[in-house]
């Protein structure tokens, strides 16, 4: 991660379920439309941290060993009760299923860049990502997951975060309530919310288009990260 900001580009960082739908076999896919159409976009910085890479490589572990399983015979109903302890699941298994699941996260470094967890440890900031992490949880209904995703776009100075979480979206309004606590921080709150979807018929280009317009317009600035 670069030490200055560019005032010519938007940070968007990536949720969860956006990477995930990303892998999915949909009929046009809106997670990865906007992220590969995006990612040549050089108006856009794609970015998320291992925090989210940690939800996203649990949920392919889990989807790999309930796939397995099923191809094997066993009902879905079985395949996706025993996926809580991974019955029946040799270390071969788990060798043939690291093999599949890093050659998808590559695919995801190809065009998002990952912020490690490292990057987030900073004695100079004055205060931690854990304090921040535990006032969001106490402070708000959003879920532990979902507040290390967010702290993490927050500390990375992102723009926009990418969500098909609607609840997120509604939740991120009620934000507005921990500026006082937030103003110790060196980094603004100051963050928008969309989803990978168009609205009104637009397509991906013209979406990123508007993105980069509303945000810009309002978010643009110069300043040190992490």
């Amino acid at each position: 991660m670069s030490g200055h900001l560019n005032n010519d580009r938007v940070r968007i960082f990536v949720d969860t379920n956006v990477l995930i739908e990303f892998f999915e076999n949909l009929d046009n896919n809106p997670s990865k439309q906007f992220l590969e159409e995006a990612s040549s976009d050089d108006r856009v910085e794609l970015l998320t941290s291992d925090f989210v890479i940690f939800e996203v490589l649990e949920f392919l572990r889990r989807e790999y060993y309930i796939k397995s399983k099923i191809d094997g015979g066993w009902c879905t109903r079985r395949a996706y009760r025993k996926s809580r302890n991974f019955e029946n699941f040799s270390q071969a298994d788990f060798t043939s299923m690291k093999k599949e699941i890093n050659n998808h996260m590559n695919k995801i470094a190809e065009i998002v860049e990952i912020i490690p967890l490292e990057e987030f440890i900073d004695k100079n900031l004055g205060i931690s990502f854990s304090e921040i992490v535990k006032h969001f949880i106490l402070s708000t209904k959003i879920e532990k997951n979902d507040v290390l995703a967010l702290t993490s776009a927050l500390l990375t100075q992102s723009h926009v975060f990418l969500t098909k979480d609607e609840d997120f979206a509604r939740e991120g309004r009620r934000i507005a309530m921990l500026e006082e606590f937030l103003k110790e921080l060196p980094i603004p709150l100051s963050i928008k919310f969309f989803s990978p979807k168009p609205p009104n018929n637009l397509s991906i280009r013209e979406y990123i288009k508007k993105i980069y317009e509303k945000v810009l317009g309002e978010n643009a600035r110069d300043s040190t990260i992490l």
